[in-house]
């Protein structure tokens, strides 16, 4: 029986759709242990509430029954040129385990990636796990770089008398939980777009990625500066693995806060707000954290590809606007860009 291939814009009916399917393919699996695949998570992460647009779907038929889907994530990306890419991620591959091992991931996975790289200035990049990373080589994507994971190791955190906290340098931070991402607004001032290249970390895309459905998952975090200028926010969420839990801090904005990712990495330890010492989880391709003997909390310890249960590799498929490996690699690249969390 043939397969038919179709690939078409996000609509809402899509969710359902990829949530009947996802509850075939990981039955035996509780609900509990993939709390990403909700319904309403997955229409906001798709949808065009997204500043860079909705997301591509690509699905697979057989016999008039729908057996396949794959998403393409649309992200902003603005070169050093200051060219504005449709930069899209695959993500949220699902197969029917009725049509077995017969290559039908393989052909939606490469019909969304021939669509979407033949549209006008668009980046193709994926952040693949073990399984679909040899899927990733035979289609043609071309390794950029690893990401790698830092662990800060558990410490005890405290504030000054008057409510700060001291950050490196000495300068005064204060750290206030926001519900939703719109009560930032008044104290984040924006990022001149002059200053932003790589993928886009403003307003819109932070309210849109960690906003709406999405709120109740995420501890916010805002980090504010006696520099109203340097303020920012963070977003995090508890996680756990072999029985030791962590905060993975998964992203901020505007761009402008990874000059502060000291800050940031105390700001998502206190956002625990569990007493007792925490480690924090972060995937990113930032320097290592130059910090003093006297700041207090230690230095990071970076994970071996060879111990990560999940290496994050960047990898790109050609396309006529891709930029260069170079420039892909100087962007900056957090844990929330591979949308596993």
């Amino acid at each position: 029986m043939a397969v038919r291939y179709e690939v078409l814009p996000f609509e809402p009916a899509h969710a359902t759709l990829h949530m009947r399917i996802t509850e075939r393919a990981y039955a035996p699996i509780p609900a509990h242990a993939r709390p990403t695949h909700d319904e309403t998570f997955h229409h906001r992460m798709h949808d065009a509430s997204n500043p860079a647009g909705p997301s591509i779907v690509a699905i697979a038929s057989e016999g008039g029954r729908e057996v396949a889907m794959l998403s393409a994530v649309p992200f902003r990306f603005r070169t050093r040129a200051g060219l504005m890419l449709n930069a899209y991620q695959p993500t949220a591959l699902v197969v029917d385990p009725a049509v077995g091992a017969r290559g039908i991931g393989h052909g939606v996975f490469r019909t969304i990636v021939e669509a979407v790289a033949a549209r006008d200035r668009s980046l193709v990049y994926a952040y693949p796990n073990q399984r679909s990373a040899g899927l990733c080589r035979k289609i043609g994507f071309i390794p950029v770089q690893t990401v790698p994971t830092q662990l800060f190791p558990r410490f005890r955190f405290s504030a000054r008398g008057d409510g700060t906290h001291r950050g490196p340098g000495g300068r005064r931070w204060a750290f206030r939980r926001v519900r939703d991402p719109l009560e930032l607004r008044a104290a984040i001032p924006e990022d001149s777009p002059a200053e932003t290249t790589g993928f886009i970390r403003d307003r819109a895309n932070f309210e849109w990625r960690f906003g709406g459905p999405a709120a109740a998952r995420y501890t916010l975090v805002l980090c504010e500066a006696e520099n109203p200028r340097d303020s920012f926010a963070i977003a995090c969420i508890e996680h756990h693995m072999k029985g030791l839990p962590f905060t993975v801090l998964v992203d901020g904005y505007p761009a402008s806060f990874v000059r502060h990712f000291a800050t940031a990495v105390q700001a998502a330890a206190a956002a625990a707000g569990r007493v007792g010492p925490r480690v924090v989880f972060a995937s990113t391709n930032l320097p290592s954290l130059e910090i003093g003997a006297r700041e207090p909390f230690p230095r990071p310890i970076v994970v071996p590809t060879r111990f990560h249960p999940r290496p994050i590799d960047l990898v790109s498929y050609p396309t006529p606007a891709n930029p260069d490996a170079g420039e892909l690699r100087a962007a900056v690249a957090m844990t929330g860009d591979w949308l596993g969390f």
